[in-house]
């Protein structure tokens, strides 16, 4: 039932609701190796939206997302304003709004079997 909830208020805070003025809707986007459903979602002009709703909507993390630096590029003014947003802390995922424009890139750690050119893990065999 709270999963239910989560996913009408969600859902009520993006898209307008039916019977009233509608207002203009902008997208924001969210995509990089670390998310799951990477892709642009729609988003009303009036509303912004918070970082654990957006998480909702795509899916959420992949195992090997780099969590602590989630990079936001927001336009501001004509120019792209750059920051990383940390959405380990619970208080970051409540308080921190995505906005119409929004672009949100989640990058993955280093995957294990990842090594610079032309070295490698010798495995010695039996």
């Amino acid at each position: 039932m709270k999963t239910n909830l989560a996913i009408i208020c969600a859902l009520a805070l993006i898209f307008p609701l039916p019977g009233r003025a509608q207002p203009l809707t902008q997208t924001f986007q969210i995509d990089g190796p670390g998310i799951r459903c990477p892709g642009r979602y729609p988003i009303s002009n009036s509303h912004s939206v918070p970082l654990y709703t957006v998480l909702y909507l795509s899916k959420g993390f992949c195992n090997f997302a780099d969590q602590r630096k989630v990079q936001v590029l927001r336009p501001q003014s004509g120019k792209a304003a750059t920051f990383k947003v940390d959405a380990t802390d619970p208080k970051t995922l409540l308080k921190f709004q995505v906005k119409p424009g929004d672009h949100l890139i989640v990058t993955t750690h280093r995957a294990v079997g990842d090594f610079p050119e032309g070295k490698s893990i010798g495995v010695k065999r039996r």
